[in-house]
């Protein structure tokens, strides 16, 4: 509801139900949205014959969140073997990003051959296992059309050798009041 005043001056008055309501809205925005802590991971071995330094692509289960989710990432973990090791390996590097993965005729989980996308690259220069290294920087967001992949590269890379990694996401509602409590 509006009041002109002397024609130049307008007053705009609200009622105690359109007060209610903005009120209403602020809150819905300012709750904190109620989320999951996922943990996907990934795991693919290289086979027999494989030679080179990569790329491989280590694609996790899931990669994506469900239609109408998020996932803020908070931390990325890859390591050599099924369980981590507790020194790095030399000329070994991931690179953690989120898109299009790609896909390979090795396998679903371990794809090595095509090309890196560089738009999708988060977190380039991991050391592997990435420790602290891993920890992603704010607003990494895996949305339901994206896929979050790892990247390995480096003369280490091994043939028969099994690569492994885990992150760890929160995942939300996609909703732009889930964007302000990342």
């Amino acid at each position: 509801m509006e009041i002109t005043v002397a024609g130049d001056v307008v007053i705009d008055v609200a009622t105690k139900a359109d007060l209610a309501e903005h009120h209403d809205r602020l809150r819905t925005m300012m709750e904190r949205p109620h989320g999951h802590i996922r943990r996907p991971i990934a795991s693919g071995a290289t086979g027999a014959g494989f030679a080179g330094s990569g790329p491989v692509y280590l694609l996790f289960e899931p990669a994506s969140p469900p239609a109408g989710r998020i996932w803020m990432v908070q931390y990325v973990s890859v390591w050599v073997g099924l369980t981590p090791s507790a020194g790095a390996t030399a000329n070994l590097f991931a690179t953690f990003a989120v898109g299009n993965a790609p896909r390979g005729s090795q396998s679903d989980i371990l794809v090595a051959g095509p090309a890196i996308n560089i738009g999708d690259i988060v977190a380039p220069g991991l050391v592997v296992p990435t420790g602290a290294s891993g920890d992603m920087p704010d607003r990494v967001i895996v949305q339901s059309e994206d896929q979050a992949y790892v990247i390995l590269q480096g003369s280490a890379l091994a043939a028969s050798t099994r690569y492994s990694a885990t992150m760890g996401v929160l995942d939300l509602p996609d909703t732009p009041e889930a964007l302000l409590w990342a």
